[in-house]
């Protein structure tokens, strides 16, 4: 699917996945970004936020993988996988970029203007890691009052990735009701589980500490 961007962001893409026993892969330009797993039960909505990272046209791919058979053969069966209601959104917005010890680059990344308590905050990331991470290291986005008090984190893995992969991230953080309105900063990292032992940032100006400032969010 082509699709033109005025300028930089991301392009939202959700769909319901009604039925399939094969993985489906989600392309940008060529790049595998997301590998959404076989299923077997319910309905399952499937999102992924891609980062436009210039403007112009893109190009969207979706595909099963393995690839059937292009020769039928009854032995090999190539099961059927159905997606509804697809649908895509381009979300304008300016991007950050760092770079962690041990080859992991934050090649893209983005938090809304505003949030609002008692809903989610959404933080958009596209990660490159030179050397392989596995189910061990945590990606962590912590977000700060001023006091440094911590009203709202994501600690996840990411899973196995393997060297040269690079990824697309997306974070849903649940603000609290009660949070009072003002302005809330967002810090990005990541550790090593169970020791905990975070990576150094390296870039974007040199060593930095092992947190990164992705910016500050008002809430309301």
């Amino acid at each position: 699917m082509p699709l033109y961007s005025p300028q930089t962001g991301w392009l939202d893409v959700s769909a319901d996945q009604v039925e399939g026993y094969r993985d489906l892969q989600v392309l940008l330009d060529s790049t595998p970004f997301k590998r959404w797993s076989s299923f077997r039960g319910n309905p399952r909505t499937r999102i992924v936020s891609l980062p436009l990272q210039a403007e112009g046209w893109h190009m969207l791919t979706v595909r099963a993988v393995p690839a059937c058979n292009i020769v039928p053969d009854p032995v090999l069966d190539c099961p059927r996988v159905e997606l509804n209601n697809f649908r895509l959104e381009v979300v304008p917005a300016p991007f950050v970029q760092a770079r962690f010890d041990e080859g992991v680059e934050l090649r893209a990344a983005s938090i809304p203007a505003r949030a609002f308590a008692g809903e989610d905050l959404t933080v958009r990331m596209h990660w490159d890691v030179a050397q392989g991470r596995d189910s061990f290291d945590v990606r962590f986005i912590h977000v700060l009052d001023d006091n440094g008090q911590m009203v709202a984190q994501s600690d996840e893995t990411l899973g196995s990735l393997p060297a040269g992969d690079q990824i697309a991230d997306r974070a849903i953080l649940p603000l609290p009701a009660s949070l009072p309105p003002g302005e809330y900063s967002v810090w990005l990292g990541w550790y090593r589980y169970p020791e905990i032992r975070r990576l150094s940032l390296i870039g974007p100006d040199g060593p930095q500490g092992s947190v990164f400032p992705l910016g500050v969010v008002r809430v309301e």
